[in-house]
């Protein structure tokens, strides 16, 4: 037979692990119905500094699913070139880079047959804080994920 202590002990602690199972399908709940909004988000970044570098030259299309922890740093994008288009590119990355103000929006454009990857700008909204970080885009972290978007792309396109 069970004591009465036991039984409270037993009955408070069902009540706490209901509580956190209950929170943490909230947060499961507003994380999957909130990504196709992030998704749309993330590609009118990529739209919007596309269209102030190469106007009329880019459309971003669907996004590229990534089903690895590469999902929380980058964002892939399908990219038509328009005939005006100076290079013809088939993605477009946004990633989180490391800057010396912390981390920033970077857009990158990728050409497949080249497996070369060519930074565009950071996603900015005003013209003085990008004109502070013109001189970052010869940084490290721009160069590493130059070169890692080949490789994501390899893990990703094998992946599926």
């Amino acid at each position: 037979m069970i004591s009465n202590e036991l039984k409270t002990k037993l009955i408070n602690s069902a009540i706490v692990m209901g509580i956190v199972i209950f929170l943490f399908s909230m947060l499961w709940t507003v994380g999957y119905f909130s990504k196709p909004f992030r998704t749309e988000g993330l590609r009118q970044s990529i739209t919007a500094v596309l269209e102030q570098q190469y106007p009329g030259m880019y459309t971003v299309t669907d996004a590229v699913p990534i089903h690895n922890s590469a999902a929380m740093t980058v964002a892939i994008y399908h990219v038509q070139s328009l005939p005006n288009a100076r290079k013809q590119y088939d993605y477009a990355m946004i990633a989180r880079v490391a800057t010396i103000c912390g981390p920033k929006p970077a857009i990158f454009l990728y050409h497949e047959s080249q497996k070369r990857a060519e930074f565009v700008s950071f996603a900015f909204a005003d013209k003085k804080t990008e004109n502070l970080f013109a001189v970052t885009a010869e940084n490290t972290q721009v160069r590493y994920w130059e070169n890692r978007l080949a490789y994501l792309l390899k893990i990703i396109q094998k992946g599926s």
